[in-house]
């Protein structure tokens, strides 16, 4: 499919969770989340929600950087 698409297709190690992006989000996410607003699913969807629109886009910026230099 991606040859088909003229698309480059990036060498990837199969269990790398130093590359697996969505798990440094769920770090910061974790800190940032206070215990007692985990207590209600709404109240919890709401505030991950609110800081993951506040995460800096430098931050995000930065992690795909690193990943990048690591493949």
């Amino acid at each position: 499919f991606f040859q088909n698409c003229k698309k480059e297709v990036l060498e990837w190690p199969p269990q790398s969770p130093d590359l697996n992006l969505i798990e440094n989000l769920w770090s910061l996410l974790d800190a940032e989340i206070p215990l007692e607003k985990r207590s209600n699913k709404e109240e919890f969807l709401n505030e991950l929600q609110l800081k993951f629109q506040r995460i800096d886009k430098h931050y995000l910026e930065k992690l795909v950087e690193n990943m990048l230099r690591r493949i």
